[in-house]
């Protein structure tokens, strides 16, 4: 089922291991390459505008992405991201995630 592979590839990104985005974002490190290889990810997700129901684990991974990078906006300027950089990231992110989930 493709919708599997959607949630292990952007759930991967939530890993406490590794590179992954969230994780490093967590930490106060953006990374434009991990930044570039999420939304890379959130690009190949494509929801026929028919569906009725989404799988509620793909819900979970990408619904709270943006609101999770906010929180972390003062963590990782203070690590030296330029502000500008850093809101245009989260704006990215949403407009994916908007794109993908829809609007109410």
């Amino acid at each position: 089922m493709i919708e599997d592979a959607w949630i292990k590839a952007i759930d991967s990104e939530w890993d406490l291991e590794g590179e992954a985005f969230l994780y490093q974002v967590r930490q106060g490190h953006f990374d434009p390459a991990g930044l570039e290889r999420i939304l890379k990810k959130l690009r190949a997700i494509s929801i026929e505008p028919s569906a009725t129901e989404l799988p509620r684990r793909l819900v979970e991974v990408l619904w709270f992405m943006p609101q999770f990078m906010e929180w972390q906006r003062d963590r990782v300027r203070k690590k030296g991201t330029d502000p500008h950089t850093y809101d245009v990231a989260v704006i990215l992110v949403r407009n994916e995630i908007e794109r993908i989930l829809g609007l109410p």
